[in-house]
C-alpha cells in the first residue's frame, strides 16, 4: 500500500469494510472493470480509478484507488447506492 496505509486503513474501517475486503474487489476480482475517475482531481503520473465488485465473501463495494507505476494505494471503500451502481454499470458498458 501506500505511505499513509494507516490513514487509509482508518478511513476504510470508518465505513464498517476491512481493508482486505477493498483489496480483493479492486484487485483480486477478475470481473470487476476499473473505471478511470475524470471527476476527480489528479495529479499526473497518478490515475485515480474505482469499481465495484464482490468480495470473496459475496459483499459488494465500491472501491476508489490511485496508481504510480505498479504502487497501488487504496483510498476508500463502502457499500455502494443503487445511483453509483447504475453509473458504474453504464461505465462499463462504454469501455466495451
Amino acid at each position: 500500500m501506500w505511505d499513509n496505509a494507516e490513514w487509509a486503513a482508518r478511513h476504510i474501517k470508518k465505513h464498517g469494510v476491512e481493508v482486505q475486503e477493498a483489496w480483493e474487489v479492486a484487485f483480486v476480482d477478475s470481473s470487476v472493470v476499473p473505471i478511470s475517475a475524470l471527476d476527480q482531481l489528479t495529479w499526473p503520473p497518478f490515475r485515480r480509478r474505482w469499481t465495484i465488485g464482490k468480495t470473496k465473501a459475496g459483499r459488494q463495494l465500491f472501491v476508489v484507488w490511485d496508481q504510480h507505476r505498479q504502487i497501488r494505494n487504496l483510498i476508500t471503500a463502502f457499500e455502494p447506492d443503487a445511483e453509483r451502481i447504475a453509473i458504474y454499470e453504464r461505465q462499463k458498458k462504454s469501455k466495451k
